[in-house]
């Protein structure tokens, strides 16, 4: 029975260690969960940099969580201002990426490509 005692205590132990091990490992290197920040990208950079604390990395993604939502405030109320302006810029830049870019055999081509799009699309 005391054998028994001793392996349940030494199993008990190690699972501490490891846990503690974990929990502190966990603290210097938070991990990125690319699910939930809102800027995975920005987030890794911030994290390999700074090597921020678990709370810390919260709070940076509550930040950036805040700034989109800002920033989707400020699309939504200027867009219908400046959609036919960037309409008319995509439509520009397309046409001098064809006349400009494109050879006629690959004109061709974009154009079957743009009337298969049109009738797919439609």
């Amino acid at each position: 029975m005391n054998r028994l005692r001793r392996s349940i205590l030494a199993v008990a132990a190690s699972s501490f260690v490891a846990g503690v091990a974990v929990s502190a490992a966990a603290l210097y290197h938070p991990p990125i969960d690319r699910d939930l920040g809102p800027d995975p990208e920005y987030e890794r950079r911030f994290v390999e940099t700074f090597r921020p604390s678990s709370d810390q990395v919260q709070t940076l993604r509550f930040l950036l969580r805040l700034r989109n939502r800002e920033e989707e405030k400020i699309r939504n109320r200027l867009l219908p201002q400046i959609e036919p302006e960037l309409r008319r810029l995509a439509e520009n830049v397309e046409v001098s990426l064809v006349e400009q870019v494109l050879t006629p055999l690959q004109r061709v081509e974009y154009e079957r490509l743009l009337a298969t799009g049109r009738r797919e699309g439609s």
